[in-house]
């Protein structure tokens, strides 16, 4: 085999013992997809972490992160906890898009078999879906959030005072220049109460 038809690239092909090398080359090398990871390259991770396959190297797992995968140990063992955590639909979506772990939790329960349930319909989770897969998970998103803040009492607060600070808006906007000096007095004594009640806050 030549050179230019080598799966491995170069560097794996000098310095690395053939079982590993083999490992890295089947799993598209990993150093140059570290800002994405697939399904097969975390399974590639996992099991060279478990069989301790970098010992081959004279390194620790520690040592072979940086040097040979492109990031460091502790992303690596993320990556794998998240395998564990989630399996392989969390990099398939990833792939298709952007998706904090966090935020996969909370669709996790829409997540089956590698599909996503919106609205009745089981969409595939693969690139020919992207769009459609978009569209779902954007509205699961607002969904979610809307579901958490209903969950809130800051929420109904923050909208109790966003609705007073637009009446004293209006309320200026319509007053005289006798009635405004009244009620910037009155807001002015609503903000010292805050302040005083800021200053007595536990730190």
């Amino acid at each position: 085999m030549s050179e230019q038809d080598s799966p491995l690239p170069y560097i794996f092909r000098v310095t690395l013992p053939f079982e590993l090398g083999e490992w890295l080359g089947r799993h598209q090398a990993l150093a140059w997809i570290s800002s994405r990871c697939s399904a097969a390259d975390a399974h590639a991770l996992r099991e060279i972490r478990e069989l301790k396959l970098y010992r081959s190297l004279d390194l620790s797992w520690e040592e072979f992160c940086p040097i040979h995968v492109g990031f460091s140990h502790k992303k690596a063992d993320r990556i794998i906890e998240q395998l564990d955590e989630f399996g392989d639909s969390y990099f398939n979506l990833s792939e298709v898009l952007r998706i904090p772990a966090p935020e996969y939790r909370g669709l996790q329960p829409s997540i089956k078999e590698n599909t996503l349930e919106f609205d009745g319909r089981r969409i595939p989770i693969t690139r020919e879906n992207a769009k459609e897969l978009l569209e779902a998970v954007q509205t699961l998103r607002i969904r979610l959030q809307r579901e958490k803040d209903s969950r809130s009492p800051l929420v109904a607060l923050q909208s109790r005072l966003d609705r007073v600070a637009g009446e004293i808006g209006a309320a200026f906007r319509r007053s005289e220049a006798a009635d405004r000096e009244q009620l910037l007095a009155i807001v002015e004594e609503h903000v010292r109460n805050i302040q005083a009640l800021q200053k007595n806050l536990p730190q």
